[in-house]
């Protein structure tokens, strides 16, 4: 008798979500329409101790469709209360994509798994208005949020109004829950849309291992590699954002 194979099972879901939060942000005494190259915690933490502080309103409206993959839009507002002057608006296309090269009986092995990601941001303010550096973009090591970026660079390396990010890693079981893992990232920060394109990419690429539970990259170790600012290792939790 000949065996069926499975019907896989496709889903799509659709999420909307709009939030109105009224955030105190701090300010720091720099121009904040300047591309800031440091780290963050530590500009944050100047910026509380000099007592600056800003009120901002922000609207975010966001839509998450997924059929196996992420593809992920949002639009934010974010207005500036007290003047005004720090008014601006953001889009963000963020498309991530999985390729199971492998299958098992037909059925796909989740433990061979090559992710594609590409990143959009754009940020949009008058002339008369200026882009806080604090709620500019960055790329560089990992993100606020723990999501990684450019891993051949240090945290909050590169900072701007705008990126462009490009990011490819292939993650495989060996034995047990050990696993590889190989990546390549290519990203950049503008000032100006109009520069978000392939030219003049900061580039790195990396590998180590994953440990993986139940299919799933759980935990990573890696070393990235080839940015021109020496090795940067990570160790930790994968992040399910």
């Amino acid at each position: 008798m000949r065996r069926l194979r499975p019907v896989r099972r496709a889903y799509l879901y659709f999420l909307a979500s709009a939030a109105y939060t009224v955030d105190k942000l701090l300010l720091h005494g720099l121009p904040p329409s300047q591309v800031v190259h440091t780290d963050q915690w530590h500009v944050l933490l100047d910026c509380q101790r000099k007592g600056l502080q800003r009120r901002l309103h922000r609207l975010r409206l966001g839509c998450l469709c997924a059929s196996g993959n992420n593809y992920r839009f949002r639009y934010g507002y974010f207005y500036d209360t007290d003047t005004g002057h720090y008014s601006f608006r953001r889009f963000v296309a963020d498309f991530g994509h999985a390729i199971y090269p492998e299958s098992q009986d037909g059925i796909r092995r989740p433990d061979s798994v090559l992710n594609i990601r590409v990143r959009l941001a754009m940020s949009d303010a008058s002339s008369t208005n200026a882009i806080p550096f604090y709620l500019q973009e960055t790329i560089g090591g990992s993100d606020i949020d723990n999501q990684a970026t450019l891993r051949s660079f240090r945290d909050f390396r590169f900072r701007g109004p705008n990126s462009f990010l490009v990011q490819t890693e292939y993650d495989r079981r060996i034995i047990g829950p050990i696993g590889i893992l190989a990546f390549y990232d290519a990203g950049k920060v503008t000032i100006a849309r109009s520069d978000l394109n392939f030219s003049n990419l900061h580039q790195g690429f990396g590998g180590g291992l994953a440990f993986f539970l139940a299919g799933k990259v759980v935990f990573r170790a890696y070393v990235g590699l080839g940015g021109g600012e020496g090795a940067h290792p990570y160790f930790g939790i994968a992040n399910f954002l």
